[in-house]
């Protein structure tokens, strides 16, 4: 990805995130740590916060808004059930990805295209 694309999406990112995890982000600056890792590290909080938002664990309307007592207050069971969340989410993935993408009966590797005899 290009680096002024990159930097745009950080921004566009960081102006939704609450206050502690700018904080956060900033002292991984001095690290520092690549802008693709801390990238890929605010479409996680992104993920959380979206999900803490939808199910109802704070009255938040914005993801700016979830104060830190909120997170220090998730109980084990809320963290059990966002992590259910992901690993469905990727386990549906990776079944669309191997429908896209079959494995060759002669090989067992995955080939780039589906070949269709029905044509």
């Amino acid at each position: 990805m290009r680096r002024e694309l990159l930097l745009e999406r950080i921004d566009k990112l960081k102006a939704t995130m609450p206050w502690y995890i700018l904080e956060y982000y900033q002292s991984k600056l001095a690290v520092p740590y690549s802008f693709t890792t801390l990238y890929e590290y605010l479409k996680e909080y992104d993920r959380f916060f979206n999900w803490v938002l939808e199910s109802g664990i704070t009255d938040a309307s914005h993801i700016a808004e979830i104060p830190l007592s909120v997170l220090e207050n998730m109980t084990k069971k809320d963290m059990e059930a966002f992590i259910l969340i992901c690993v469905n989410v990727r386990f549906s993935m990776l079944i669309q990805l191997k429908t896209v993408f079959p494995r060759q009966p002669s090989t067992g590797l995955f080939q780039l295209c589906p070949v269709s005899t029905n044509i």
